[in-house]
């Protein structure tokens, strides 16, 4: 019985951890944004000069929560989700979708070529 009750009390606590997920950068963009994006969490994303191939497709409000870089509007953000259901609801859908398009083998091994092509042609 013990055992019982300390898994359902694990089970609250992690979906409450996962209501909203913070993504911020350390010394080098955060790079498990994909993996937080295909989850059925909405994420807040730090503000960040740092980008993977697939950030361009990412639109604030529409693929996660945007946050400024010193994350000084996070409990405001925070507090916006928790009142936005259905949009914060839409937002997880949305990134979800573009997650699993622009990271899927054949994207990321374009995208390596195409990164590749431009740096050979510029050193000749």
């Amino acid at each position: 019985m013990r055992i019982l009750i300390l898994i359902a009390q694990r089970r609250c606590f992690f979906s409450l951890l996962t209501l909203n997920l913070v993504n911020v950068d350390g010394t080098v963009a955060a790079y498990r944004l994909p993996y937080l994006l295909l989850g059925n969490s909405a994420v807040l994303k730090q503000e960040s000069a740092y980008f993977e191939h697939f950030y361009s497709s990412l639109e604030p409000f529409q693929h996660f929560i945007p946050l400024k870089r010193d994350l000084s509007d996070l409990i405001q953000k925070i507090n916006w989700a928790k009142e936005n259901d259905k949009k914060v609801a839409d937002i997880v859908k949305a990134a979800n979708k573009v997650v699993e398009e622009e990271t899927a083998p054949v994207k990321v091994l374009w995208s390596w070529i195409s990164l590749l092509k431009v740096n050979f042609w510029q050193l000749n």
